[in-house]
């Protein structure tokens, strides 16, 4: 039996990477992606998420932003979700369009949520 709630084949969930102090849904959200111990990709509708050890901490910055563009990219998640607001690291994911939405506070659970309500939110 098929669950309702499933999605048709060839469509795919919105993901977003959260940066992290943890490696749960309850972990609070990492001020500076340069500096959280954690990145979490989270399914925004089934909230099902992968933790990884955050690469920025390298001290290859370079190697580290690539290795991050490829990890974004295999998960397909173009958008970081981050505490505060952002540092050199986040100029440079841009040049990969990679967006970086900063001022997410709470849980990561939280986080997410509350950008699912920003995207959801009409244009003004």
């Amino acid at each position: 039996m098929e669950k309702p709630d499933k999605k048709p084949e060839g469509t795919s969930s919105l993901k977003v990477t959260v940066a992290s102090s943890g490696r749960s849904l309850d972990a609070c959200v990492g001020q500076r992606l340069d500096e959280c111990p954690y990145l979490l990709t989270v399914d925004c509708d089934s909230l099902e998420f992968e933790a990884i050890q955050n690469p920025l901490l390298s001290p290859n910055r370079q190697a580290a932003i690539k290795l991050l563009k490829q990890l974004l990219a295999d998960n397909e998640a173009g958008t970081i979700l981050v505490g505060g607001q952002e540092s050199s690291s986040c100029e440079r994911l841009d040049k990969y369009k990679i967006r970086v939405v900063p001022g997410m506070n709470g849980s990561v659970r939280e986080a997410v949520e509350k950008f699912q309500q920003l995207e959801k939110a009409p244009a003004s």
